[in-house]
């Protein structure tokens, strides 16, 4: 008997060797003698519909805040780095010296006192604090809104497809 193209006699399959190394006698053949592909047919992509109709607002809250509080580091972060840059161009002494001489003055400009790095500190953390309240309010009070909405309309319906 000769050997088909897939390497063994036809009725018949090789061995299979496991993870542990040892060797173990394969399925037998299907009917008609021809061995099945090396990987499984495709199966059908499944669709699945499901419904939003409920968010927990106390979720919601938790992830606001977190959220709100790393964009209030990001921020002052960015401000502090903005100021150092122009700080180190020279820009405020610019401004200062043009402030100083359309007043006429010959003493300091009163924005040399505002644009000082502890003040530009503490404005930009208060301004990011009232912005921390306000979009964690604002994001909880959304989803309870969404609730009452929802529980009249019947919630946001989303098509998930299943894939390989």
């Amino acid at each position: 008997m000769t050997r088909s193209e897939y390497g063994w006699r036809p009725g018949e399959r090789p061995a299979v060797v496991d993870l542990t190394g040892e060797p173990r006698a394969a399925a037998p053949l299907p009917q008609g003698g021809v061995p099945s592909p090396a990987w499984p047919a495709p199966r059908p992509t499944r669709l699945t519909r499901l419904r939003l109709t409920q968010v927990d607002p106390w979720s919601v809250f938790r992830i606001a805040l977190v959220v709100s509080l790393v964009l209030l580091v990001v921020g002052v972060a960015a401000v502090l780095t903005l100021y150092t840059a122009l700080e180190g161009l020279g820009v405020f002494d610019v401004v200062n010296r043009t402030l100083t001489d359309l007043t006429g003055g010959t003493g300091g400009s009163p924005w040399q006192l505002l644009l000082s790095p502890g003040r530009v500190l503490v404005v930009t953390v208060l301004i990011g604090f009232v912005d921390v309240v306000l979009i964690t309010a604002l994001v909880t009070l959304s989803a309870v809104g969404y609730n009452l909405i929802s529980s009249l309309v019947g919630g946001l319906e989303v098509t998930v497809t299943e894939t390989d």
